[in-house]
């Protein structure tokens, strides 16, 4: 028995079913899987970032001052910007930090929020008696690792001069490493001299500089 007919009338069936994609089409798909792609990362990356819950979801205005300083240090991300900003209790600081990180991790950046304070207690675990604690150098590398910090609560007045020794050497690190860091502080810079330094306070001015947010507090019903 022939089967040849049979089988060419099969696969011409199969080739008639076939639906042609074209160029412009696929390249749609592939932009469409690419977007949906890049934003599972960026939601891996927040979700990994210590984003304070209070401000994860807060909607950002970027109306005013507080929107234009906003939009100028996403410009920042991704130079290897060392940035300190500075303002009043409640002008905003830390909702434009955590725009900035959302911003980064939608640009393909893994961001770090954290406080001073916080570096400090971790680093003091590294001296406990049990031994339980974690090494400098394991510190260190967890703040060193990722490509956007924030540091917020920078310069509180309890910082100890050996956190200082330590927190230079982190930032210095991330300095030659071209990752960008956002220091931010309720002090102004003359206050913050004996925590930035000379060699701290030049290196933010060659490649970030000071920001000051000077918008009336939110919580006293600023408006940005």
């Amino acid at each position: 028995m022939n089967t040849a007919p049979n089988l060419e009338r099969t696969i011409e069936s199969m080739l008639a079913n076939i639906k042609v994609v074209s160029d412009t089409e696929s390249a749609g798909r592939e932009r469409a899987r690419d977007t949906r792609d890049r934003f599972m990362r960026a939601q891996e990356f927040i979700a990994k970032s210590h984003i304070p819950p209070r401000h994860l979801n807060t909607p950002a205005n970027e109306d005013g001052s507080w929107g234009k300083n906003l939009n100028m240090l996403k410009g920042m991300v991704g130079t290897g910007t060392l940035s300190l900003i500075i303002g009043i209790r409640g002008c905003g600081k830390t909702q434009l930090a955590v725009e900035l990180l959302k911003h980064a991790a939608h640009s393909g950046y893994s961001p770090l929020y954290c406080t001073a304070a916080r570096i400090g207690i971790e680093l003091r675990s590294a001296f406990a008696k049990d031994g339980s604690g974690t090494t400098e150098k394991t510190i260190l590398k967890k703040y060193t690792l990722p490509r956007v910090l924030v540091v917020d609560e920078f310069g509180k007045s309890n910082e100890s001069g050996y956190q200082d020794v330590v927190m230079f050497e982190l930032l210095n690190q991330r300095y030659n490493e071209m990752k960008d860091t956002f220091l931010l502080s309720n002090h102004a810079v003359g206050e913050l001299s004996q925590h930035l330094g000379a060699s701290l306070l030049s290196r933010i001015q060659e490649c970030g500089g000071v920001v000051e947010l000077n918008n009336p507090s939110f919580r006293e019903g600023g408006a940005k």
